[in-house]
């Protein structure tokens, strides 16, 4: 259970970070540029490719001007898109997709 609940919020830290960047209108490179923090650790975290360390996460929050806190809500975030507000949630690259259905598959 104890797992799971790392894994929820690893998945929460990305999705918190895609929305703040998008609520900003920054590409990658740009939040990149305005913490510090590599393009690919940005890329590699959004991709849900690698966990934050607590300087990411600090460094992203002050960039967003938000409390680490907010990075690490367990809330799902919501941006708003063309006067609609969008649920953000995790998704696989196509690739990845078969490898979560091959995991959740009993054996």
């Amino acid at each position: 259970m104890m797992a799971d609940t790392k894994k929820s919020n690893a998945v929460d830290v990305a999705a918190n970070v895609f929305a703040h960047r998008l609520e900003r209108g920054w590409n990658q490179s740009d939040l990149a540029r305005h913490s510090g923090v590599a393009h690919s650790t940005i890329n590699n975290l959004e991709n849900y490719r690698r966990k934050p360390s607590m300087t990411t996460l600090h460094k992203l929050a002050m960039a967003f001007g938000v409390p680490v806190a907010d990075l690490l809500s367990e809330e799902t975030p919501t941006i708003e898109r063309d006067g609609k507000l969008i649920k953000l949630g995790r998704v696989l690259p196509p690739s990845r997709k078969e490898d979560e259905a091959d995991r959740k598959r009993p054996a």
